[in-house]
């Protein structure tokens, strides 16, 4: 179930599951930054909230780390990571960091204060919208691929 306007009311999203082949068929479709966003959370098992809220000065290249300092929910930025159990860091491997550094070159937004996934539509001032991201472009993506 899911709250709108705080009624209660049932949600039609059911779960897949996807074998690593199918997964790697619905990345083949992703393009930049989708494609680095979706791997992000993949390989770092960070919530969809900690990404949305990363800033490039978040990313530790020199010690492999990925700091989770804030999150974005509802349209806001929130310190710190969404609960206590979550962890403040996250290990980042070479090939995901090299992942990352290629997106930072394409981004509009990569100074160290700009978000890691900044939307475009409001000049980067927030992130983009991780529901927009699900609807727009992965679902799409998975339902291509089949």
């Amino acid at each position: 179930m899911h709250y709108v306007t705080g009624i209660s009311c049932p949600s039609e999203y059911e779960a897949v599951a996807l074998t690593p082949q199918q997964t790697l068929k619905v990345l083949e479709q992703l393009k930049q930054p989708e494609y680095t966003m979706v791997v992000l959370v993949a390989v770092t098992g960070m919530r969809a909230s900690e990404l949305l809220g990363l800033r490039w000065r978040d990313i530790l290249w020199d010690r492999s780390e990925i700091r989770i300092r804030q999150t974005y929910v509802h349209n806001e930025i929130q310190q710190g990571a969404k609960t206590k159990l979550s962890k403040s860091s996250v290990t980042m491997h070479a090939i995901l960091a090299q992942l990352l550094k290629d997106w930072r070159s394409e981004s509009a937004y990569a100074q160290d204060s700009d978000f890691v996934f900044a939307s475009a539509k409001l000049c980067g001032r927030k992130p983009r919208c991780g529901s927009m991201v699900v609807e727009s472009y992965l679902r799409p993506a998975a339902v291509r691929t089949g």
